[in-house]
């Protein structure tokens, strides 16, 4: 379990630091086929499950941590910016184009920003495809090695564990469907 843990840690380190979702993919992959050795007692398949559930309550923690609310997946930042008005050039033209030195630096910092948008869109978007992905194995976990008797204490588990309050609802409501209601 300690490598797992280990590897675990490391990707979503890499991760925190870097915009780019390499790493969570590969912690979501790691965990979904990490199976506890075989010939283990039964109580240290249960705690390796656990341990896994709680690693992957940790890529959660972590997907928030980056995710920004709002953002609408149909509406991305425009490839280009529009030149100065007072150009009076159309979208899209180079900015040596522009013969004024002061209208050209400000369309040069314009189009620096919208990159800047554009990677964050895009970063955004492939956020919400690994959460996807880290919702659907949530699911198959909970469904196939959590007993329904369990259902109080994964319930505790995501209120203790949990940064976003949001976050612990939405995987309450699929341990609800999973597993029923907490008694």
């Amino acid at each position: 379990m300690y490598d797992l843990v280990t590897e675990i840690s490391k990707l979503l380190h890499v991760f925190q630091w870097n915009d780019d979702v390499a790493p969570l993919r590969q912690a979501l992959q790691t965990l979904d086929h990490a199976e506890p050795d075989a010939g283990i007692p039964t109580e240290g398949a249960l705690a390796f499950q656990a341990s896994k559930l709680q690693l992957l309550l940790s890529v959660f923690n972590s997907i928030d941590a980056k995710l920004i609310a709002g953002i609408d997946p149909d509406m991305p930042p425009p490839m280009m910016p529009p030149p100065p008005d007072e150009t009076g050039l159309p979208s899209g033209v180079s900015p040596a184009s522009i013969k004024d030195p002061r209208l050209r630096a400000r369309y040069e910092a314009d189009i620096a920003a919208n990159q800047v948008k554009l990677k964050q869109f895009s970063f955004q978007l492939s956020l919400r495809d690994v959460d996807e992905s880290a919702l659907e194995l949530f699911e198959s976990h909970l469904s196939e090695h959590t007993p329904k008797s369990a259902a109080k204490a994964v319930a505790e588990l995501l209120d203790a564990s949990m940064k976003s309050k949001t976050r612990a609802q939405t995987l309450k409501a699929i341990a609800v469907k999973v597993l029923g209601e907490a008694s």
